[in-house]
């Protein structure tokens, strides 16, 4: 594909994305060429078929999942996502994960969830601010390592959750 993933699917190269017509044109898209659209052809349409498909849906996936397209829109601008954290940030990740353990039922669970998807929220934010408006990427890089912190701890205190709902 010589596209980036952003034109494929006829949307401006930012953080802040239609998906509405992000889902309305990879349907659009993926009607055209699925392989089924292929059954009569060579196998070398239906090779190419089956590539683009394949193309499409990975382009979809990056782009429908905010953390994958802050990934893409840094690789796309030549920004290297690795970061080395604050000692700050470590100190905040070791309480996090210390209150996570600490945590022994439902209500105190969703508490904490609140608490954490509230920070993702606004750290999602940030980032929307500082691509889309300040063109500001290697700012972007340093809370993208606590966007993945933050996602990750959000999803371990749904599952303890489910494991105690589950007890």
């Amino acid at each position: 594909m010589t596209q980036n993933f952003f034109e494929i699917f006829q949307l401006p190269i930012q953080f802040n994305i239609n998906e509405k017509k992000l889902d309305e044109n990879y349907r659009l898209i993926l009607k055209s060429i699925h392989p089924d659209r292929f059954v009569n052809a060579t196998d070398t349409e239906k090779t190419q078929s089956l590539l683009k498909s394949t193309e499409i849906n990975d382009a979809y996936k990056v782009l429908k999942n905010p953390i994958e397209r802050i990934e893409y829109l840094l690789k796309i601008n030549n920004i290297s996502p690795n970061v080395t954290l604050d000692n700050n940030f470590l100190m905040q990740q070791m309480e996090m994960e210390e209150k996570l353990e600490g945590q022994s039922n439902i209500e105190q669970l969703s508490k904490f969830l609140n608490e954490i998807t509230k920070n993702l929220n606004e750290k999602f934010q940030q980032v929307k601010r500082q691509l889309d408006d300040e063109r500001n990427y290697a700012a972007v890089v340093s809370e993208l390592a606590k966007i993945k912190f933050l996602a990750k701890l959000n999803q371990k205190i749904k599952d303890k959750s489910f494991s105690l709902m589950e007890d």
